[in-house]
């Protein structure tokens, strides 16, 4: 949307001073020259004008001021969690569960009352919930969803660190650096055995039979059930702190705090990429049209964003993404590319959504024949 820009104009410049008076070329013989009278209300009068005018000028500003559009806000405010696809139909959650449906953004009915969401995950099965009821994570609750909301039992443990879906399968950590799985056919959590279950998950996924987490400070581990783990070979990382999955390919790709990629086909093993991308990433990562868009964050500048890393050889576009066109560059640079990026999803359509910090949720998708980043308001 374009907005007008107004410009404060002023007030014409004054006559001179000496405007309007009227001087005999020649004084006639012996008779001084006469000055003009100016009376009082004269000097009023010339100085009400200018005032009058200046007026007139700023109310119209004003009007015009009052009448021009105004930005929408963002229909899911804050900083959102991520986008995620279940049942066919799209979620996020702010505080509260939102569902898209019939192009708009619409709070999920139901929902637990009274409570925040944390963080939501789904597995095949189920959309879950991670449930806040007190000021610390030690009232952390866990519900399930598939038309109605039931809340599960936790494990007797400490409080919630996190939770992941992947397959059919939900895995939670929790704060005595202890991690546990749920299957959606399964009534109770069971922990998982050797050092994956002692210690927290950074990140979980599930391509081609296989499971895999990212287990703090013990690399990343695969296996066909989350009771059957080994550690991967070429596993000399840092934690992982996301999955992006590239269904196509298939394969698995995943970020590190100090920017390194792990390129994950299957489980015999691990390639990593170090790829120079400029800040630091903050977690954010989806794979789009051959590259995978990496979220980052730069220390003390407005330049955040993402970059696009080439999957082809792993190098990163210095100026213009392939993805998007010169006009829709052009919009990114200026709104998303001073946003901080937590969570980045791609549909299935190809529109990218991005949930910021503190920004709400931004989407880009087609206007004509032209791909735009803007303000999700969908539901405003």
């Amino acid at each position: 949307m374009e907005y007008e820009t107004l410009l404060w104009g002023g007030a014409p410049p004054l006559a001179p001073a000496s405007a309007g008076r009227r001087r005999s070329a020649t004084p006639p013989s012996g008779d001084t020259p006469q000055r003009p009278v100016i009376t009082p209300f004269c000097n009023i009068l010339a100085l009400m004008i200018p005032l009058l005018l200046l007026s007139c000028d700023q109310s119209d500003i004003l009007y015009r001021i009052e009448v021009t559009p105004k930005p929408r806000d963002p229909v899911i405010a804050g900083s959102p969690g991520e986008v995620l696809d279940y049942n066919g139909r799209l979620y996020v959650s702010n505080g509260r569960i939102h569902v898209f449906e019939n192009q708009r953004w619409t709070p999920l009915p139901g929902q637990p009352a009274g409570t925040r969401v944390q963080a939501i995950t789904a597995t095949t099965g189920f959309l879950y919930a991670r449930i806040g009821t007190s000021p610390d994570i030690s009232g952390d609750k866990i519900y399930r969803y598939n038309g109605a909301w039931d809340e599960l039992p936790l494990p007797e443990s400490g409080g919630l660190s996190a939770i992941h879906g992947a397959g059919d399968t939900l895995f939670i950590s929790t704060t005595d650096s202890k991690s546990y799985y749920l299957t959606d056919t399964a009534g109770a959590f069971t922990e998982i055995p050797g050092p994956p279950g002692s210690s927290l998950i950074g990140a979980a996924a599930y391509m081609g039979g296989d499971y895999y987490l990212s287990i703090m400070d013990e690399g990343v581990y695969a296996g066909p059930s989350p009771a059957n783990l080994s550690r991967m070979a070429g596993n000399d990382l840092d934690t992982l702190i996301n999955f992006a999955l590239d269904a196509a390919a298939p394969a698995l790709y995943g970020i590190t705090a100090n920017s390194t990629i792990a390129e994950i086909t299957g489980p015999a093993g691990v390639t990593l990429h170090s790829p120079s991308i400029p800040g630091s990433p903050t977690g954010a990562i989806a794979v789009f049209k051959g590259a995978l868009l990496v979220g980052r964050r730069y220390t003390g500048s407005y330049t955040y964003g993402y970059v696009e890393v080439k999957l082809s050889d792993f190098s990163v576009y210095e100026d213009l993404p392939e993805s998007v066109s010169p006009e829709a560059w052009a919009g990114y640079s200026e709104s998303l590319g001073r946003r901080v990026i937590n969570h980045l999803f791609v549909t299935a359509e190809g529109e990218i959504f991005a949930s910021t910090q503190l920004k709400g949720l931004w989407v880009c998708r087609k206007n004509g024949e032209v791909w735009e980043w803007g303000i999700e308001d969908r539901g405003n």
